[in-house]
């Protein structure tokens, strides 16, 4: 293996571990969460699949960005996040 494999190899395990011990601190409550709040769910839901990539193209169409750049940022945009920052 390269040191550009281990690298890679080494990113993808780290958000796993990450995701997955975000989960085991899920309670019943968490779930259960989302049934009882629908609306708030499609909120959620349209926020990051609707609103965000329509601002991402809207800023690449205002700053005529780089193509490299769209591609980028419109990734960023659909790919929801890991909760990285707690």
């Amino acid at each position: 293996m390269s040191t550009h494999d281990l690298i890679l190899l080494a990113v993808q395990a780290s958000i796993l571990i990450t995701v997955f011990g975000s989960g085991l601190e899920a309670t019943v409550d968490d779930v259960l969460f989302v049934g009882r709040r629908p609306s708030l769910f499609l909120q959620c839901l349209i926020a990051m699949f609707v609103v965000m990539p329509l601002l991402a193209l809207l800023l690449d169409k205002v700053f005529d960005l780089l193509r490299e750049i769209d591609i980028v940022s419109m990734a960023l945009a659909w790919s929801p996040v890991p909760p990285l920052l707690r």
